[in-house]
C-alpha cells in the first residue's frame, strides 16, 4: 500500500512536469490585425453560402428521391391489389365449378340408389 502510494505521487509530479512543459513551449497567440479578420469573415460567408445553396441542393434531390419512392410505392401496391383481385376472382371461380361438381356427383348417386332401390 505504501509503494503504490507514492507510484501514484511520482505519476501524478511527471504528469505535472509534462503539463508545465507544454504550456512553456506554447507560443501565444498574435492578435490578428483588421483586415485579416475581415478577409477571413468572408471567405466564410462565402462558404456558408455555399453550403446553404448545396444544402438546398440537397433538401430538393431528398424531396423528389422521396416522391419517386412514394410513386413507386403506390405503383406496386395497385399491382398487389390488381393481383390480389384476379387471384380472389379465380378461386371464387373455381369454387363454383367445385361445388357444381359436387352437386352433379350426389345427383348422380342419389339417381343409382333410387335404381337400386327400384330393383
Amino acid at each position: 500500500m505504501k509503494y503504490r502510494s507514492v507510484l501514484i505521487c511520482l505519476v501524478m509530479v511527471g504528469l505535472a512536469m509534462v503539463l508545465g512543459a507544454g504550456a512553456a513551449l506554447a507560443e501565444p497567440q498574435k492578435p490578428a490585425d483588421a483586415k485579416e479578420l475581415t478577409e477571413r469573415v468572408q471567405a466564410l460567408e462565402k462558404e456558408n453560402l455555399v453550403l446553404r445553396e448545396d444544402l438546398g441542393k440537397a433538401r430538393i434531390d431528398a424531396k423528389s428521391d422521396l416522391a419517386a419512392s412514394a410513386k413507386r410505392q403506390a405503383e406496386i401496391i395497385d399491382k398487389l391489389n390488381a393481383d390480389l383481385a384476379d387471384t380472389q376472382a379465380k378461386m371464387a371461380a373455381e369454387r363454383a365449378a367445385q361445388s357444381k361438381r359436387n352437386r352433379n356427383l350426389w345427383i348422380g348417386l342419389g339417381i343409382i340408389a333410387i335404381g337400386v332401390m327400384a330393383r
